[in-house]
């Protein structure tokens, strides 16, 4: 698998924070975030290659910003073929896989990590949580 356990918890969180599930009471959301992360981190160990992976946590090296964003679409949809969320209508699912991958490609770009990236995503988030 391509993400830790603390990066797949950091990951969930995140998604969490910017997501709500509508029919499900939110002290259950989190594990539901919990499963689709794994779906994904478990769908990427078996598209992307090691290498690949390497780049979440060498800052030293990564692809640029335009390779990532067409990356990023391309891993997307890779992904959405392989998995089935079946909480989520195929919308829903295409969007969270999509929210799942762009911190992942973020942190595969040059001087970038995966610790870095979701760090800054979650002060992000809870910025936007204590203004509203």
């Amino acid at each position: 698998m391509l993400l830790s356990a603390e990066e797949r918890k950091k990951l969930a969180v995140l998604l969490n924070a910017r997501i709500d599930v509508p029919w499900v009471p939110e002290s259950m959301e989190g594990p539901i975030f919990e499963h689709g992360v794994t779906a994904v981190g478990t769908a990427l160990g078996e598209t992307l290659p090691e290498a690949l992976g390497d780049l979440l946590r060498d800052g030293g090296q990564g692809i640029g910003e335009a390779e990532a964003k067409a990356f990023g679409e391309r891993l997307v949809t890779a992904l959405n073929k392989k998995i089935n969320l079946p909480y989520f209508d195929e919308e829903q699912e295409a969007n969270f896989i999509k929210m799942a991958v762009e911190p992942l490609v973020a942190a595969m770009s040059d001087g970038k990590t995966i610790d870095a990236v979701l760090d800054q995503a979650k002060a992000r988030v809870g910025e936007r949580l204590a203004k509203g």
